[in-house]
């Protein structure tokens, strides 16, 4: 048995340099993210436990907020060991 610590991997996810800024913003494009929007992102399972409810009612307040936010969602189903679901909007 392994402990696995609840954090961020600070060597894999870091600030961008500008040489890689042109290539990040055509990633966003392809996903249909529009230039300079904040970006939320879920990763993970579309199952009642996750508190998928309570992310959908969070879109809604934070689209009544905010404008520049944009909401990029990346699940897959429980009782499904294929198929990945990818839904942008903003």
């Amino acid at each position: 048995m392994h402990t696995v610590a609840d954090c961020v991997d600070a060597e894999a996810f870091y600030p961008i340099s500008e040489e890689e800024r042109a290539s990040l913003d055509q990633r966003r494009a392809s996903l249909g993210i529009p230039p300079g929007r904040q970006v939320v992102v879920y990763l993970g399972l579309l199952a009642p436990y996750q508190g998928i409810d309570l992310l959908l009612r969070s879109v809604a307040d934070l689209k009544q907020w905010s404008e520049n936010v944009h909401f990029l969602i990346m699940a897959t189903r429980p009782w499904s060991i294929t198929g990945v679901w990818l839904i942008s909007w903003g």
